[in-house]
């Protein structure tokens, strides 16, 4: 690609980078002894994304598929943050030679807390950019930046990324950044909740029994909430092994499943025995450390199914003596997690479940919530949009977690009848699928606009991890956790949703979260139709009919961040 000559290096945002502006030109001073740089960095073409939720802009382009090509140039980085936020960026770099090339960010300190990263050509993992950036002729490179204005004053702050021959020192050439850092502070504690589906991350379900494993595992097990704390993923969903999980839990010292088989009768007295869950205890602690306070038990019968099954074939939760057991252990796990300091504590009962399984699904919830659990389960097409089986799940539904398909039509269906759901219930929905690590960093990013834009209570992504490295946005290896473009798009995208929450509570301070309505929530920011930043159109999805953003661009993004933040420091 040819370049001005006046211009040493012309950087522009790729397709992710949600905050970058045009700006004014880079151009190397004749006399600093710069040469010529032996790449190109540029953008894919800043066009809009088109069908946003099934179209080409939710997937991140493979590094081997890309090559320069003419793009607007870009040639400052503005970005604009609230006090103690992280906000992610990033360019593509195409070797026009061999070469290998040091990048620096320089500035005031607040500069100092950028983490430059080079995109993986696997499950598109971000690796710490630890040396120089090595380049190969024809290939295609690209570097991420996160900024971080943690206990930094309001100001506008500017720097530059700085590129230089790493042989030979001299400069290539620099990219001016500007860090608008506004008055508005981000919450300490989330105000809109946030939890990642993470079978993979296992933790007490992988579980051995054995000391010596267990704790090895227990590094996996701080590595990965570590990392999710740092995103602000603050709510726990865990999977749990019925085969394996009772295993070091007893009862007088004795294991509880041997002592449930030898003295089935146990369970018959007036008083029933405490159970020990202390092996437990370090596990949990792990959670307390990185501040987890919300957890969630996915698939919660398998609590009870191995001890029902220590009583005999008859015995089921269909029997008074099973529904006893069922309710004693669902109690005393419940007592024993608050113990730990857990203060939300849920039981999600089976998965987008059908009209002809609400009395399966009523009655483990019945046996929960008897133990003194939360209950919840995740809403598909059918239910959310039938006021009569709306009511006949309600009293087990402390929380309405909607597949995003049908978030639109419920809270319109609530809004005219409040009375359907209970004032304390908390509204969520999830999003995510299949093949996530491909997922892009703007498409991850929009979730927390339309968190706020329907004002939930939070929204679920699935997945943050499982054990099947094309399932996971989140990559351990060798004991550390790797970032993707879809994890800076989560936890950006649940800054966002705390950002929308704060002006939706300024504007509405007593609000009834049932009685939604879409004008209240815009704010010129998100709405359906025209004439805001971030419009939302219909779409469909086989039987589904629901709203998606409208052709949005990283700038529009950036402009709605720039106007939130403004119209909250008002």
């Amino acid at each position: 690609m040819a370049m001005p000559k006046q211009l040493v290096l012309t950087i522009v945002v790729c397709v992710g980078a949600c905050l970058l502006m045009p700006g004014p030109g880079i151009a190397s001073e004749p006399d600093t002894g710069s040469e010529s740089p032996p790449f190109v960095a540029w953008q894919l073409p800043d066009k809009p994304t088109e069908k946003w939720f099934i179209g080409p802009g939710q997937v991140t382009p493979s590094l081997d598929d890309l090559s320069p090509q003419p793009g607007q140039e870009v040639k400052s980085l503005h970005l604009d943050l609230a006090r103690n936020e992280k906000e992610s960026a990033c360019f593509l770099v195409s070797g026009l030679q061999d070469a290998e090339v040091t990048v620096a960010i320089t500035g005031p300190d607040i500069f100092a807390k950028t983490v430059l990263f080079t995109r993986s050509r696997q499950v598109n993992m971000l690796i710490p950019l630890k040396g120089p950036l090595k380049l190969k002729k024809g290939k295609t490179e690209e570097l991420w930046m996160r900024f971080s204005s943690h206990k930094v004053e309001p100001d506008v702050y500017k720097g530059a990324i700085e590129f230089k021959h790493s042989q030979s020192g001299k400069s290539l050439g620099s990219l001016p950044v500007m860090l608008k850092v506004w008055k508005v502070v981000m919450p300490p504690r989330n105000i809109v909740h946030c939890t990642g589906y993470s079978s993979g991350i296992g933790f007490i379900n992988g579980l051995s029994g054995n000391p010596d494993k267990d704790e090895a595992y227990k590094k996996r097990l701080h590595a990965y909430l570590a990392n999710m704390a740092e995103t602000r993923l603050d709510s726990l969903a865990i999977s749990i092994n019925k085969f394996s999980i009772y295993d070091p839990v007893k009862i007088n010292g004795k294991p509880l499943q041997a002592v449930l088989r030898s003295d089935p009768s146990l369970l018959k007295g007036d008083t029933l025995p405490q159970v020990d869950f202390s092996y437990y205890d370090t596990f949990f602690a792990i959670a307390m450390k990185y501040g987890f306070k919300s957890i969630s038990f996915m698939g919660p019968q398998s609590l009870f199914i191995g001890p029902l099954a220590c009583l005999g074939k008859e015995v089921t939760v269909d029997t008074p003596e099973g529904r006893r057991c069922a309710v004693w252990l669902a109690g005393e796990w419940r007592k024993y997690l608050q113990k730990q300091g857990f203060k939300a504590i849920w039981a999600k009962e089976n998965d987008e479940i059908k009209p002809d399984e609400i009395p399966s699904y009523n009655k483990i919830c019945d046996i929960f919530k008897e133990g003194g659990w939360r209950t919840y389960t995740t809403w598909t097409g059918t239910i959310p949009k039938r006021p009569d089986l709306i009511r006949k799940v309600n009293k087990n539904a402390e929380q309405w977690q909607m597949q995003f398909l049908s978030l639109d039509i419920f809270r319109n269906l609530v809004a005219k009848q409040p009375a359907l759901i209970d004032r304390t219930d908390e509204v969520w929905f999830y999003g995510g699928g299949n093949g996530v690590y491909r997922f892009s960093y703007l498409y991850v990013r929009l979730y927390g606009w339309l968190a706020g834009y329907y004002d939930t209570d939070g929204f679920a992504w699935y997945v943050y991890c499982d054990w099947h490295k094309n399932e996971t946005i989140a990559v351990l290896k060798d004991g550390v956790v790797y970032s993707t473009p879809a994890l800076e798009g989560l936890r950006d995208a649940i800054e966002d949703a705390q950002l929308y929450a704060m002006l939706n509570r300024k504007l509405l301070p007593r609000a009834d979260k049932r009685q939604w309505a879409p004008g209240k929530y815009s704010h010129g920011l998100v709405a359906k139709g025209g004439g805001v930043l971030l419009p939302l159109e219909k779409l469909t999805y086989g039987a589904y009919v629901f709203y998606g953003f409208r052709s949005p661009t990283p700038d529009t993004v950036r402009q709605a961040k720039a106007k939130l933040l403004r119209t909250l420091e008002k």
